[in-house]
């Protein structure tokens, strides 16, 4: 994984800072960390959503009241998430993974589960 160049990661927040208030709707937390290179799941994203819950505030975005981050806040989301994520996976690591879903070892496991597992990882 990248280092998190703080700076790199404000000038993606303010193009999603569409009220010029210092925060972004949580539906953009996504988008804004996937253009640097971080790939949160759905399920990633709910639970860093949840943990900082009490940090969201609300704002008005086009006349309706949504749920928005600071860029501090993010950017501690964002910390939270890529210190979550272990960087050193060896051949031998997905290897047994893969052997998880392959109980026969058969050296397959379906599309339906490969899938799965890539939107489980945030692939």
């Amino acid at each position: 994984k990248m280092s998190i160049n703080k700076e790199e990661f404000r000038t993606t927040f303010d193009l999603y800072d569409r009220e010029g208030n210092n925060t972004i709707p949580v539906e953009d937390i996504g988008p804004v960390m996937r253009a640097h290179g971080e790939n949160p799941s759905l399920f990633e994203l709910q639970q860093l959503i949840k943990a900082f819950e009490s940090d969201l505030v609300h704002c008005e975005s086009s006349n309706v009241n949504v749920k928005a981050i600071k860029f501090n806040t993010f950017m501690s989301l964002v910390e939270k998430h890529i210190k979550s994520h272990p960087v050193d996976t060896t051949p031998e690591d997905i290897i047994k993974y893969f052997e998880v879903f392959d109980p026969n070892r058969t050296g397959k496991i379906s599309t339906r589960i490969m899938s799965d597992l890539l939107q489980a990882m945030g692939k």
